[in-house]
């Protein structure tokens, strides 16, 4: 007993065979009709090739182009001026009165060749689009086809430079054969091409536009024997060319009617696939990187954690040797160059303790930082300290030198500031306002010369804060007020 697969093949079998036994019977028509009067054979032929074209090109538009088909859409807008300049070659045959008789059968002969041509070079372009989006490009295909079947008209019509097809009691001329010869060489390679994206096709659609294209290569050969436009080899190639128009209309119907969706779910599996291959492109790179970055982390780490424990060895050198100098000027600068390597220390103290190794918060190193400047002075219980500071981060290029000219003013503070009082205060405000910073230290202690220029001054600690200054593009001023107030702007 058959199943429902065994019997749909049975009928589909059935109408293939019913399909076949209809058109040999049509073509058997149109021989009897050629041998009684070849000019209706001729426009009656033409004219179903021309209403293919004409159908392919609205399914290509109405059907082909919604369901994804974008390189059926190539097809039927290349076919509907096929069949335009098919048209007038059927009206330009000779016998037909439509155009001047003095013309002859060459002009027809010439549209022939250009239809031809422009069919061979479609096909072997087609394989190359297939599962490509141009749908946006098709108005330009357009215009292209317009534009090549205008010249073409030119050329027969108006210039006179299309070369000469068909000489009247001649036949042929050589520029024809070659031309249909050089169109089989070009059909073949489209064969080729085709074949060899076969796999990205529905089986059927391939296999109608295989034998279309093995079709019309023998159309071409049989246009290449004939002396008389009405001879038999003529109307051999036109049965050949019918057969050839009927298989590219059935392959667009089959694809663009009967299995639109099969095409569609095709494209959109093999999208999915590449999406996933790229997907896992993607993952594998992600995990390359981050593997990358985990080691950059690593050793970035370690060199901070090497530099602090240097910068630390530096320190406690620094210490070992005021501790055993009782030259004061000697134990003072030491003192100072203490407390410049402090600033630095407590940068990358802060680094080892953040994920972040390009920027800190400066609101906490500047108040870690003037907290361990003030420790180290014995007065530090008689000075009050008041920080208002902004919490936004800073790369660490610019908080090293922000970091020293905090501690050269404080230090200058806590040293000359206060001297013979019991008590004082230091006001340190640093504000941000958009890529403007204002860094002001205030301290109401004795105050600076009348005439002191920061800019100016030939010491030591004003030029070191001046040249920090320059690092982060800043600027100093420093003034009295009710002590000495020093102003650090600059901008990122």
């Amino acid at each position: 007993m058959l199943n429902n697969t065994g019997l749909i093949s049975i009928y589909n079998s059935r109408k293939v065979l019913a399909g076949v036994f209809t058109g040999l019977i049509l073509l058997g028509c149109l021989y009897v009709i050629s041998r009684f009067n070849y000019l209706l054979f001729h426009m009656l032929a033409e004219l179903f090739s021309i209403s293919v074209a004409g159908a392919v090109f609205l399914l290509a538009y109405n059907v082909a182009g919604p369901s994804r088909n974008d390189s059926m859409v190539f097809l039927g807008i290349s076919y509907f001026y096929i069949g335009m300049i098919d048209l007038i070659h059927t009206m330009a045959y000779k016998g037909m009165g439509i155009f001047p008789e003095e013309l002859g059968s060459n002009t027809a002969t010439q549209l022939w060749i250009a239809a031809r041509a422009m069919e061979a070079v479609t096909m072997l372009v087609y394989p190359m689009l297939i599962n490509h989006r141009f749908k946006a490009w098709s108005f330009k295909i357009n215009i292209a086809y317009a534009g090549i079947t205008a010249v073409i008209m030119a050329a027969v019509f108006s210039w006179g430079i299309f070369p000469v097809c068909y000489i009247d009691d001649t036949g042929l001329t050589v520029f024809k054969k070659t031309s249909e010869y050089i169109i089989c060489i070009v059909l073949a390679a489209a064969v080729i091409l085709l074949s060899s994206r076969r796999d990205d096709m529905d089986k059927d659609v391939f296999r109608l536009l295989f034998f279309s294209l093995v079709v019309t290569i023998a159309a071409e050969l049989a246009f290449t024997f004939y002396v008389d436009v009405y001879g038999f080899s003529n109307v051999l190639g036109h049965f050949f060319k019918i057969i050839s128009f009927f298989l590219i209309y059935a392959a667009f119907v089959r694809s663009s009617l009967i299995r639109p969706y099969s095409t569609i779910f095709r494209q959109l599996e093999q999208e999915k696939e590449a999406l996933r291959l790229s997907e896992i492109n993607l993952r594998t790179s992600e995990e390359t990187i981050k593997q990358q970055l985990r080691e950059k982390e690593t050793i970035l780490k370690e060199v901070h954690h090497r530099i602090k424990n240097n910068i630390s060895s530096v320190k406690n050198l620094l210490i070992l040797q005021s501790d055993s100098t009782s030259n004061v000027e000697a134990k003072d600068i030491i003192e100072k160059a203490i407390n410049r390597v402090e600033s630095m220390y407590q940068i990358y103290q802060k680094l080892l303790l953040t994920d972040d190794y390009g920027e800190l918060s400066v609101k906490n190193y500047i108040e870690d930082l003037v907290m361990s400047i003030i420790d180290i002075f014995p007065e530090d219980g008689k000075v009050t300290v008041k920080m208002e500071i902004d919490d936004f981060t800073l790369d660490v290029n610019r908080l090293f030198p922000l970091g020293a000219i905090v501690n050269e003013l404080i230090t200058n503070s806590m040293k000359y500031a206060f001297a013979g009082r019991e008590s004082g205060s230091i006001d340190i405000v640093l504000k941000r306002m958009n890529n403007c910073f204002t860094l002001s230290i205030e301290d109401d202690g004795s105050g600076i010369p009348d005439d002191f220029d920061a800019n100016k001054s030939p010491g030591f600690g004003s030029m070191l804060v001046k040249m920090l200054a320059q690092q982060i593009n800043g600027a100093v001023t420093m003034e009295n007020r009710y002590g000495t107030r020093s102003v650090i702007t600059f901008e990122i």
